[in-house]
C-alpha cells in the first residue's frame, strides 16, 4: 500500500481515466491520499479549439473528478475531499484536489474552495 499517489497534468491524457483513478485508489492505504492537479476546462483551451493540447483526451472541471471518485469509492472505502481548489493565477489554469481514503464507504467534501 502507498501513502499517496500524486498526478500532475496526466489524467487528461488517459482515455480510460476512471480505470487509472481506480488503480491509483486501489494502491492507496486507508488514511492515504490521492493528490490530483489537472487543467481546468474553464481556464484552458478545450479539445478541438485553438491552443488546446492535441494529446488531451478529456476536458475536466472539478465536479467531473469528484463524480468519478464517488463511483469508484462510495460504498467501499469512501473518501474525504480535503482540498478542492481552482487555480487560475498567472499561468496555472488548473484545479487541485486532495482525497483521503476512508474505511467506511462514506464520501465527504471537507473543504470546498
Amino acid at each position: 500500500s502507498m501513502d499517496f499517489v500524486f498526478s500532475s497534468h496526466l489524467l487528461e491524457h488517459i482515455e480510460a481515466f476512471e480505470d487509472a483513478l481506480r488503480e491509483w485508489w486501489r494502491v492507496i492505504r486507508p488514511g492515504g491520499h490521492l493528490v490530483l492537479y489537472l487543467p481546468h476546462k474553464e481556464f484552458y483551451p478545450n479539445i478541438g479549439h485553438a491552443g488546446a493540447n492535441p494529446d488531451h483526451k478529456h476536458d475536466f472541471v472539478p465536479k467531473d473528478i469528484a463524480d468519478a471518485m464517488y463511483r469508484i469509492a462510495s460504498g467501499e472505502t469512501g473518501w474525504d475531499l480535503l482540498e478542492n481548489e481552482e487555480r487560475n493565477e498567472g499561468r496555472e489554469y488548473s484545479f487541485f484536489q486532495v482525497y483521503q481514503k476512508r474505511r467506511d464507504g462514506q464520501c465527504n467534501v471537507v473543504q470546498n474552495r
